[in-house]
């Protein structure tokens, strides 16, 4: 199909762009200029097999693009531009509502806890494990340790102590009973300081924290428990750790057992 004017050749490029077939666009572009057209008189003008000519017609009457009226033959022309607008956004908004929805169950299925924006989760035990052992690796001056589960923290105990050559290690439990269970200095907060530290921010289920670990003042990462299964997410917000990390400093005492 050649295009009369250069005006034509936008609109059908546009038409596409806006995720028309290639032989709506045509068939549409072509209605603007003849005005009133057959099947056949449209499949003469764009050179359309005339079998896909009637599939897009009946396309794009069904989308409101195009109208018809007669028989022997019917002839097809133009609806309303404001009309199709109407119709074209509506089936936008329609389709728009059905991604949602279909990401919705998509995340309720393979991401059934919540996670902080722009946390990345990590879901399966080999990999949240992995990922505490990395940020050990990480850490050029200190690892603070918030941690709510004695049993997870006695099977990182080793790279804890192998780490704790190199940098500052500090574990703050919510009870003292806690720090017999661990072979490594525990501290607790003051009252003064607010216990939802030791719950993971932005998530869905506060209750279910295992263990936070922060590196540097920059880094954190959350383990938590969903359903019997642990949940972790990695997030690195400089000016929200170091915020944690300094009122930590100066709120917590050592417990002197220990």
């Amino acid at each position: 199909m050649e295009f009369r004017f250069q005006a034509d050749e936008y609109l059908y490029n546009q038409l596409i762009a806006c995720g028309l077939r290639e032989y709506d666009a045509k068939i549409y572009v072509a209605l603007f200029g003849m005005g009133v057209a057959s099947a056949t008189e449209l499949h003469e003008s764009t050179g359309i097999p005339r079998g896909r000519v009637y599939e897009t017609l009946s396309y794009l009457q069904e989308k409101q693009f195009i109208n018809s009226e007669g028989t022997s033959p019917i002839m097809y022309r133009v609806e309303d531009i404001r009309l199709t607008y109407s119709a074209f956004q509506n089936d936008l908004n329609t389709k728009t509502r059905m991604l949602y929805l279909s990401l919705l169950k998509l995340e309720d299925l393979h991401h059934p806890m919540k996670f902080p924006q722009d946390s990345v989760p990590i879901l399966t035990e080999g990999g949240i494990e992995n990922q505490f052992r990395l940020m050990c690796r990480r850490a050029k001056s200190e690892i603070v340790i918030l941690c709510n589960d004695a049993e997870l923290l006695k099977r990182f105990s080793a790279d804890l102590h192998k780490i704790r050559k190199k940098v500052d290690v500090e574990v703050i439990v919510p009870e003292p009973e806690m720090a017999t269970e661990l072979s490594l200095p525990c501290y607790m907060v003051k009252d003064a300081v607010d216990k939802s530290l030791f719950n993971p921010m932005g998530t869905d289920y506060p209750d279910s924290m295992l263990l936070q670990i922060y590196t540097d003042m920059r880094n954190m990462f959350i383990i938590c428990n969903k359903d019997g299964r642990m949940n972790g997410f990695y997030m690195q917000n400089p000016l929200h750790e170091e915020y944690i990390i300094k009122t930590l400093h100066q709120n917590i005492t050592r417990i002197k057992y220990l």
